[in-house]
């Protein structure tokens, strides 16, 4: 049997098997579901976001798009550090934290 033959089956099993499981376990059917349909709004969120930045009402270029996509994903590396945070500290305090951080310093007179 030929390496391409052996692959091709494999993954017909591969995927016959993924099926069977989600239709003998209700409930991975249901949270399969449930994953796709947030995938797929996550996509269209991003791209209606990016198709309205670089659009005639705000006339942006590319780059505030990719500064943006830079944006969502620092903040989704730095998600589970807040959380973290937030369970030991509190989440006023360290809302309070990400405000000053991000504030820029008082004029002293």
């Amino acid at each position: 049997m030929d390496t391409r033959a052996c692959a091709e089956r494999a993954g017909r099993d591969i995927s016959s098997s993924a099926m069977r499981s989600t239709r003998e376990r209700t409930g991975s059917s249901d949270r399969f579901s449930f994953q796709v349909a947030v995938f797929g709004a996550f996509s269209a969120a991003w791209t209606a976001v990016a198709l309205l930045i670089t659009g005639p009402r705000h006339g942006r270029r590319t780059q505030a798009v990719v500064l943006l996509a830079l944006i969502g994903a620092a903040s989704m590396f730095l998600a589970p550090t807040a959380g973290r945070r937030v369970d030991r500290y509190g989440a006023d305090r360290v809302n309070l934290w990400c405000v000053r951080s991000l504030s820029p310093p008082a004029p002293s007179f």
